[in-house]
């Protein structure tokens, strides 16, 4: 126990190199989307707030979260399970969140988080570091002065219809752009749509077909050995580690349609915003019509 708090306390107090980042990561799981039976009667001169003892489920989730010891920025995300397949995914977003940084990771001794898929992306991709904390040292971890911020101000006292509601509560919080790299014009339409409830619920409909009927079509055209039969121009963000994380996004095209061609754009996530330029280029050129 003792080398593992010497080793975490280490990063804290000396932290690595310079371009080298402190992440402590965690999940706060079985989040409910709670509402009262009964409106919460607020606080008034002489009166305590009243609140009913019985409520309504209505969906739970998963937050995982990252936060940079160094400035508090949290990178975070919300799932409907908690096993080992999700906290490698968080990872693949956390990696590409701090492209081409050293990356030291804090994070307890949950068995999802030493299962061997997990274990091999990371020997795959040695600039990210784990360091454990002891077994039932999980307060070493930085991450839950996070959760218990977020749990006395937010959770607990939450009144919600369902999931949804979770992310509109707090739309900053869930969505962090870049307006040096979008432009303060992309940005803040960005910010503003994030606000608006409706293309939430469109958002999250979409990671659900992702998750669901997408997957579903997606093995059965696999398994019928189908195949994209126009030609295809497949165009990736060459800041977010893409092809670290997956590989060459033109050998996994290649699966899927018979005549693939693209290339990387200097661009991170938001490529249109970001590289609307090379993108249009790469687009026209794409789409000319062919000389008969």
């Amino acid at each position: 126990m003792e080398a593992k708090v010497r080793d975490v306390v280490g990063l804290y107090l000396n932290p690595p190199p310079e371009r080298a980042v402190v992440l402590c990561v965690d999940e706060k799981t079985q989040i409910q989307a709670l509402d009262r039976t009964a409106p919460i009667l607020p606080l008034r001169p002489g009166l305590p707030e009243k609140v009913t003892h019985d409520y309504k489920r209505n969906g739970i989730t998963s937050l995982f979260a990252a936060l940079e010891v160094a400035t508090g920025k949290v990178t975070d995300a919300c799932y409907q399970r908690h096993t080992h397949a999700e906290f490698l995914d968080f990872l693949k977003l956390v990696a590409k969140a701090y492209p081409r940084v050293k990356l030291h990771v804090v994070a307890d001794n949950y068995a999802t988080h030493k299962h061997p898929k997990v274990r091999a992306w990371l020997g795959s991709n040695p600039r990210i570091t784990m360091h454990n904390t002891a077994t039932s040292g999980s307060w070493l971890n930085m991450v839950e002065i996070f959760f218990g911020i977020i749990t006395r101000q937010a959770i607990r006292r939450g009144t919600t219809t369902g999931v949804k509601d979770l992310i509109n509560a707090d739309p900053d919080a869930w969505y962090h752009g870049d307006p040096d790299s979008m432009g303060e014009e992309n940005f803040a339409e960005w910010r503003a749509a994030i606000h608006d409830p409706a293309v939430v619920r469109g958002m999250l409909e979409d990671y659900r077909a992702g998750l669901g009927i997408d997957a579903d079509h997606e093995r059965a055209d696999r398994q019928a050995g189908r195949q994209l039969q126009h030609p295809l121009l497949a165009l990736w963000s060459t800041r977010d580690d893409l092809e670290d994380l997956y590989g060459n996004p033109l050998i996994i095209w290649q699966d899927w349609a018979h005549a693939v061609s693209g290339h990387g754009i200097d661009s991170g996530h938001h490529m249109a915003e970001q590289a609307p330029e090379e993108l249009t280029k790469a687009l026209t050129v794409f789409l000319a019509p062919t000389p008969r």
